[in-house]
């Protein structure tokens, strides 16, 4: 049996079926450890690239949620947030990433760190 996370929160057991949208999210049955989908095939678009610059993060943090995401959730049709957890200075943050996957590559939107992990992280184990 598998147990998945829809886009809203809600939480699915059983055979995942067809047509219940890109931002579904894994989870192992036995230890509730959630395991998102990566983005593998993307670039950045210039606004993603100015708002990283801005900012003062790290592209390569952003390679490394996408590719290795701890969350993953639709925003609106073809359009997901990536998420995972991150240390820095004895501080616990989030970094979130949009991104466009209704065309080939996908396209990164934009990224940001907050520190409202609580708000954002959706801990359903």
């Amino acid at each position: 049996m598998s147990v998945w996370l829809g886009a809203g929160g809600s939480v699915f057991c059983g055979k995942r079926k067809e047509g219940l949208g890109r931002g579904l999210i894994a989870a192992s049955d036995a230890t509730k450890t959630v395991v998102a989908e990566p983005i593998l095939d993307y670039v950045f678009t210039e606004h993603a690239l100015r708002e990283l610059r801005r900012r003062g993060l790290d592209q390569q943090d952003t390679d490394e949620v996408l590719t290795k995401p701890g969350q993953r959730f639709d925003v609106r049709p073809g359009r997901v947030v990536l998420q995972s957890k991150m240390r820095r200075d004895r501080s616990e943050y989030l970094l979130r990433v949009f991104v466009d996957i209704d065309r080939s590559p996908a396209e990164v939107v934009t990224s940001y760190q907050t520190s409202k992990v609580d708000k954002y992280w959706r801990d359903d184990s």
